[in-house]
């Protein structure tokens, strides 16, 4: 009896889930600096693109520090932050 009812729940979940994601057309891009609200093309052209800022990484070898260590490591540095586009 439990196992059915895990059954039908799972299975519930499945095509809600299906249908959900048919039905959106919101998306987001995950690692990107775009987002995508609509998958219709024209539209696109309207709206403001945000850019990516520009990062400066540098490696910084291992140091000792008032007794302390500090292994290698990256340092990132923002030279000019995001934006959008005009």
């Amino acid at each position: 009896m439990k196992s059915n009812l895990i059954i039908c729940s799972l299975a519930a979940l499945q095509v809600s889930c299906t249908t959900m994601s048919r039905k959106t057309e919101e998306k987001v891009l995950m690692g990107s600096t775009q987002v995508d609200v609509s998958s219709d093309p024209k539209s696109q052209s309207k709206r403001p693109r945000l850019k990516p800022p520009k990062i400066r990484i540098r490696h910084v070898d291992d140091q000792v520090k008032d007794g302390v260590f500090i292994p290698a490591h990256l340092e990132y540095e923002i030279q000019e932050n995001s934006r959008w586009e005009d």
